[in-house]
């Protein structure tokens, strides 16, 4: 097999993360990801997006949680996969300065943890899933606020939080469909 040629430092400065794929791999590094075949053939790169329907200013003075244009990729604990029917599935954050982990009693309530990427565009075109409610049992917990999830072949969510102990399954719809574990 020849190995390809880079085509400079523009093209890969570094590798956040590896996500394999149905036809190859995606190495994200921050904000861009690189599309390769199974035999690392380069296809093409996208960049992450969070396109926005808001203002800059509705989206500073009043965030909401459904407001696609606050997020960004979960920094410290990130995790991509792809979903057994298309798609990127992501970890997301909010670093806003009124809508965050450190003063916003609502951010806990409101915030959504995934995020859906559109393989091809980059533009994260869902934004899903809520905090449970044991985060309503303790002041602001912003370094408790770690979580984790994996998907299953037939598109079941299971979501765990470093706070609570239940495990939360979610439909291929975003919808609740059990928990289990010790409450």
């Amino acid at each position: 097999m020849k190995k390809r040629e880079l085509d400079g430092p523009e093209e890969l400065q570094g590798i956040s993360e590896l996500i394999p794929t149905k036809t190859g791999f995606i190495i994200r590094h921050e904000w861009v990801f690189y599309h390769y075949g199974k035999d690392w053939d380069f296809s093409r790169k996208s960049v992450l997006q969070f396109p926005s329907e808001e203002s800059y200013d509705e989206l500073m003075d009043n965030p909401k949680g459904e407001y696609i244009g606050i997020y960004e990729l979960q920094n410290y604990n990130g995790r991509t996969v792809e979903l057994p029917d298309g798609g990127l599935i992501t970890k997301l954050d909010v670093e806003h300065p009124i809508f965050n982990a450190f003063i916003s009693r609502d951010y806990y309530r409101a915030a959504r943890i995934l995020g859906k990427i559109d393989l091809y565009s980059g533009e994260v075109k869902e934004i899903r899933l809520n905090r449970p409610a044991s985060y309503e049992g303790f002041s602001f917990v912003p370094f408790h606020n770690k979580f984790d999830y994996t998907v299953t072949t037939t598109n079941l969510i299971y979501v765990t939080h470093e706070i609570d102990s239940l495990i939360y399954v979610y439909d291929r719809d975003w919808k609740l469909k059990e928990t289990f574990g010790s409450a």
